[in-house]
């Protein structure tokens, strides 16, 4: 049983977990307001590294490898102005950008199109978050670790999911508080991480000396470089400063810490179970980790991005899956599989509620004509969904009984079927 103190402090953990997806709920929304041209460029100096088959920019002729030199107008290293011209234009308005490629400078007509549901591809930033929220918020929930670890984890996954959802299309055109945090949750994170291999398994920590001094080296160089980073970017000090990408470069040092981590713990522990799992799981959330290295180290020495920043995003994915795996597995597979039903429950409860929401949304717009489905009523309904089957305590033992009848027969149910 947990004392009086440590309910207080998950209370507070889970307030923040909510603050954080009320956060990216918002941002989402927000971007829904930018309308999409069927293409993605480097913030940079506006190249063009993606054109979607069949989408306005490849109607007009645009290719990868072309140049944005302006929207409406404004300069692309006029990031303000750019930003309005961008967030003024509505699905259906025509957008008068100027291209170049080479020394050819033209001037492209692109129809403005809907962002609704993906974003330009950039909706695979809040699904990465999104695995990294309920990552942290599942084990926090679960009881799996002490409120130590598991606040440890918590901001390790909410700074990360911060990270990734500020890192789309407002970052794009370097909206100030975007950018800002953008690179201070990247810093943040690094250290967490480490941090967290020093409470994982939980009896490692006790053997540690000078444990603040430590905890200063950890979190203080990704700060720092986080800080510093995000006010550039943010406030335009020194334009793209090689600064601005350190943070990224520290991931391949991060990479390293943390294999080091999980070969002192594997060498310096004589538990015969801790060595176990350190052999099950060190592979695993090592080879996880590693895409996401290997694509976002060179790019950030180069200055750009080597391939497609979408793809280095999703590389991520697997990594807190894996982590939180070894975490429930350490626990007990009791556990993992008591998770497992649980998300089933609240999948069933969001499924009531979104379906309930779609109901109410038809009938009113079948009622009074004036109301309509567009994306961003939907897309609001449908993650304010989230939050109310999270609180729906009267329907949860409802739904509860039928995971258990449907996905989970007890051996007595099962000798009547045979």
């Amino acid at each position: 049983m947990e004392n009086r103190p440590e309910n207080r402090k998950r209370h507070l953990l889970i307030a923040a977990s909510l603050a954080v997806l009320s956060l990216a709920m918002l941002t989402y929304v927000i971007e829904l307001n930018f309308p999409a041209f069927g293409m993605t460029w480097h913030g940079a100096d506006g190249e063009i590294y993606g054109v979607a088959r069949g989408g306005a920019a490849n109607q007009a002729g645009i290719k990868s490898g072309d140049r944005l030199l302006t929207l409406e107008g404004a300069p692309l290293t006029e990031r303000e102005q750019f930003r309005r011209e961008w967030q003024a234009l509505s699905p259906g308005d025509i957008a008068v950008m100027e291209i170049s490629r080479g020394d050819y400078v033209w001037i492209a007509e692109l129809e403005a199109e809907s962002g609704f549901p993906f974003l330009d591809g950039y909706a695979i930033y809040y699904l990465v978050a999104a695995v990294f929220w309920l990552a942290g918020t599942s084990v926090l929930l679960s009881r799996a670790l002490n409120i130590r670890a598991a606040g440890v984890y918590l901001l390790f996954c909410l700074s990360a999911s911060v990270a990734l959802f500020s890192d789309t299309r407002l970052n794009v055109t370097y909206t100030a508080w975007t950018g800002f945090a953008q690179r201070l949750a990247t810093g943040l994170s690094m250290g967490a991480l480490l941090h967290f291999s020093l409470l994982f398994p939980e009896d490692k920590c006790r053997r540690i000396r000078r444990l603040p001094l430590l905890l200063g080296g950890i979190y203080l160089p990704g700060l720092v470089l986080g800080l510093v980073a995000g006010y550039i970017v943010a406030w335009r000090r020194f334009e793209f400063h090689w600064i601005s990408n350190l943070p990224f470069v520290a991931f391949g040092l991060l990479f390293v810490l943390w294999v080091f981590s999980l070969w002192h713990t594997y060498r310096t522990t004589a538990a015969a179970d801790v060595k176990t799992h350190l052999r099950e799981m060190a592979g695993g959330m090592t080879l996880t980790l590693l895409p996401f290295v290997a694509l976002v180290v060179p790019g950030a020495i180069a200055g750009r991005a080597i391939v497609d920043m979408r793809l280095v995003a999703a590389s991520l994915t697997a990594f807190p899956l894996a982590l939180t795996y070894a975490i429930f597995q350490r626990r007990s597979s009791a556990r993992l599989i008591l998770w497992v039903r649980r998300g089933f429950v609240y999948l069933g409860l969001g499924t009531i509620f979104g379906a309930a929401f779609l109901m109410a949304m038809l009938v009113i717009s079948w009622l009074w004509w004036e109301v309509t489905l567009t994306g961003v009523e939907l897309t609001i309904g449908l993650m304010a969904a989230l939050p109310a089957a999270l609180l729906a305590a009267l329907l949860r033992p409802v739904i509860d009984r039928l995971v258990e009848r449907w996905f989970f027969a007890t051996d007595s149910k099962i000798e009547e079927r045979e």
